[in-house]
């Protein structure tokens, strides 16, 4: 997330969207006064500390800004955030767990498959990759697909698979926040543009380092229970 005083603009970050990428270009523009948490060098040391201290960390929803900075920045800052098609977001979701997980496993010589047994054996001397308890990572190394993550009880923990709508509601139940989807990016640079008052470009970050799952292969009973669960957002960001 950033909240910007210089410029009066709040962002919200949610997974997988491209939000890295945005804060990276976004770093620049911003003031001494200016909050950004998590992906720059500066928004990771300022993470933790205000993950403890005021509950909010690189990816708060709009009712946590709300309830720490107030609503006279909810109301009178402009609030946006980027969105993505949920196919396309869950994707890269299982993918970027999915690397990490794959990652650890080779190194340590093992099956993913057999991370669950491993850790449970070796948990009095294992060091293992903070990673590997991430909700999405535990679904990824528990179950034998990806039809079978989307399913998996460990997801229910999982910020990034909540319905993006759901993170973008005030206190209140508005939709307070300015969505705009990543497929138009050349729709979102002259707005960013106009925020800025300068010239600006989106770069690329946090890719995920290998493509284990692509949204043009999906099976139809994987893409139908994508389509049920993320209706809301395929009717609010007009997918």
């Amino acid at each position: 997330m950033i909240v910007s005083h210089s410029r009066r603009f709040v962002f919200v970050h949610l997974h997988k969207t491209g939000g890295s990428s945005l804060k990276v270009g976004l770093d620049p523009f911003l003031a001494w006064n200016d909050l950004i948490l998590g992906t720059t060098p500066r928004g990771h040391a300022l993470n933790d500390p205000f993950r403890a201290r005021f509950g909010l960390d690189k990816h708060s929803s709009v009712a946590d800004i709300e309830r720490v900075c107030g609503t006279d920045v909810i109301g009178g800052y402009f609030m946006f955030t980027l969105v993505r098609r949920p196919r396309e977001r869950i994707c890269s979701l299982y993918n970027f767990a999915g690397s990490h997980v794959a990652r650890w496993a080779k190194n340590e010589g093992i099956a993913v498959a057999d991370i669950a047994d491993h850790l449970e054996k070796h948990s009095k001397t294992i060091e293992a990759a903070s990673f590997l308890m991430w909700p999405a990572s535990r679904a990824f190394f528990t179950t034998r697909n990806f039809g079978e993550f989307l399913r998996s009880d460990f997801l229910n923990a999982e910020i990034g698979y909540r319905p993006q709508a759901e993170r973008l509601r005030s206190g209140g139940g508005e939709v307070r926040c300015r969505a705009l989807r990543i497929e138009d990016k050349e729709g979102c640079l002259p707005e960013l543009r106009r925020l800025l008052g300068a010239d600006f470009s989106l770069p690329h970050r946090n890719r995920s380092a290998e493509m284990l799952v692509s949204p043009g292969v999906l099976g139809t009973d994987e893409v139908r229970f994508i389509e049920s669960r993320y209706a809301e957002d395929y009717t609010a960001f007009g997918y």
